[in-house]
């Protein structure tokens, strides 16, 4: 059926389709654990005041202890042929932007742990030139892995089915840790997967560590990886509202990114996770710091101060513009003869690109983006740094004092855009991700229910799961036009800002232009009135061809 007509005829009807108890609840539904059947994550013991490594790797209520002190790994893949799952796996997330992050971390116990030991250790070589301690990088990397709520997944991945938990282990198959943490549909390890996957191809695939050190990268790859520990699976103003623990500690300013952060600074405080332990004190304050700025910049109430700050550093780094060319010198006639006998030895010019037909850029080839033109797959290379990231790089003296400034916008640009990386994955990918989004918020309205009477306190079109009733074809309309908001709202100024400063990223921005279209009816239309046009001009083409062709013969 179609949509309920509006006004109050239409709430009316919502509000009798579903009965509630005198606590607000829907009759007969259980909402703490959403559409799923297991409790949703407790809001109170992930916040923890005291942040104790020995007790639920420090966040005690998130789950046990890791009964392991290192991390597992398919060190066999040097000598073993073919490679398992895990190894391709791990492969494709060093070499390609297309990596799935949910396909890889079902199958895995510690699948943030396990991803970020092969990308820092093996991949970038970061550990042994930095003189980690390995030790404690491992139990640093289980802690953080355990905080996180474990995998959830859609049998049908289709927006509306419920969610279940994914127990932690091969395939669903359960493990050391079990579900553990409760429901968190979104803010998971699968997030914290895809977020690291995504910063480290803006390092090693886009070109960003020609402008960083490796203390920077190693502090941008850290950050994603902490940047939403122990999330609870709702957001900061219903922190707020609900007057949580974690909100009146912090005063109600950015409370989750605030204790993310804190998590992280006291896990590396620890000493037995304290993986830069053989670092000077000046040394390590620095690292500490950029972590923690870096995860602070993840809150996006400050989401378009950021972008304004972007384009800024565009505009203070954009090289002088290219000087007229120098007019050819004549040349004596007595010359001419000789300087044709020259230009004999040059080799000839390259041919001119087919019409009609786009050059692959670095950036697509770079991070596996197929070129449609191309017979073969393009070949993976790192290529040059644009003119804004060379800039961060630049020793001149104009550059030197904002040196540090740079850097740090451009490791921003980088997690944030990690952070929101989905939005430019392929779009099967980006569309579970919106699926799992909507399930969280979902939930989340449901708890609202629980604390405010029966009244859903956030925006009730993406958190009230009851909102259009029965109708499951308006549900899925909301869903669209929440998603299309998001994307020209945050998504696409932030990948529009990243791909003008950072060039090399302008592949992403084509990519979640692409993504946001296809969620908007309008132009899925017009494309499709667009390819017709294309179709019947190609099929007349063919046959004045093939008239042409009869006549000749």
């Amino acid at each position: 059926g179609g949509r309920a007509p509006g006004g109050v005829g239409a709430c009316t009807e919502r509000a009798m389709r579903h009965q509630f108890d005198d606590d607000g609840l829907p009759v007969g539904v259980n909402p703490k654990g959403g559409a799923t059947d297991v409790k949703t994550r407790p809001l109170q013991s992930p916040f923890s005041n005291v942040f104790d490594f020995e007790e639920a790797s420090g966040m005690a209520g998130t789950g046990s202890k890791p009964p392991r002190e290192v991390v597992p790994m398919p060190w066999e893949y040097r000598r073993q042929r073919p490679l398992t799952y895990t190894q391709n796996a791990l492969y494709d997330a060093a070499s390609f932007w297309t990596w799935d992050a949910f396909q890889y971390a079902v199958t895995q116990e510690y699948p943030l742990a396990t991803l970020a030991r092969f990308l820092i250790v093996e991949s970038s070589g970061l550990a042994e030139r930095l003189d980690l301690d390995l030790d404690a990088l491992d139990r640093f990397l289980l802690a953080v892995d355990a905080a996180y709520a474990s995998p959830s997944v859609n049998p049908s991945v289709e927006i509306g089915v419920p969610r279940r938990v994914l127990p932690r282990g091969a395939a669903g198959t359960g493990g050391e840790l079990g579900a553990g943490c409760g429901f968190v549909g979104y803010h998971n390890v699968v997030h914290a997967c895809d977020v690291l996957q995504g910063a480290h191809a803006f390092l090693y695939l886009g070109g960003l560590t020609s402008a960083l050190g490796d203390d920077d990268a190693l502090a941008l790859l850290i950050a994603a990886i902490v940047h939403d520990v122990c999330h609870p699976g709702v957001d900061n103003e219903f922190l707020r509202r609900t007057e949580s623990e974690v909100a009146l500690r912090y005063h109600g300013d950015a409370p989750l990114e605030r204790h993310h952060a804190y998590a992280a600074y006291a896990l590396m405080r620890r000493p037995a996770t304290r993986f830069f332990n053989r670092w000077d004190a000046a040394r390590a304050a620095k690292m500490e710091l950029k972590v923690r700025s870096l995860v602070l910049a993840t809150d996006m109430k400050h989401h378009h101060a950021f972008i304004e700050r972007l384009v800024e550093f565009q505009s203070a780094t954009k090289p002088p513009p290219t000087p007229p060319p120098t007019p050819p010198t004549e040349v004596p006639s007595d010359m001419e003869e000789s300087a044709d006998e020259d230009d004999e030895d040059e080799p000839p010019p390259e041919p001119e690109q087919e019409p009609g037909k786009k050059k692959q850029s670095a950036m697509a080839a770079a991070l596996g983006i197929p070129d449609p033109d191309a017979e073969d797959e393009p070949e993976l290379l790192c290529a040059a740094p644009g003119p804004h990231i060379a800039a961060a790089s630049d020793a001149s003296p104009d550059f030197l004092s904002r040196k540090e400034e740079y850097r740090m916008t451009l490791m921003t640009a980088s997690l944030k855009c990690a952070d929101l990386g989905h939005l430019a994955r392929p779009y099967e990918i980006h569309r579970v991700w919106v699926e799992a989004l909507q399930e969280e918020f979902w939930a989340q309205g449901d708890r609202e229910r629980e604390a405010f009477s029966g009244r859903v306190i956030s925006n009730a079109a993406t958190h009230d799961r009851y909102h259009y009733g029965d109708d499951e074809e308006a549900k899925l309309e909301g869903v669209e036009k929440a998603t299309l908001s998001f994307f020209d709202l945050f998504g696409l100024p932030l990948f529009d800002a990243v791909a003008a400063a950072m060039p090399l990223a302008r592949s992403l921005a084509a990519a979640a232009r692409e993504n946001r279209d296809k969620w908007d009816p309008v132009a899925v239309a017009e494309k499709a009135a667009r390819e017709a046009r294309e179709a019947e001009e190609a099929a007349k083409r063919a046959a004045v061809e093939a008239e042409m062709n009869a006549v000749s013969d």
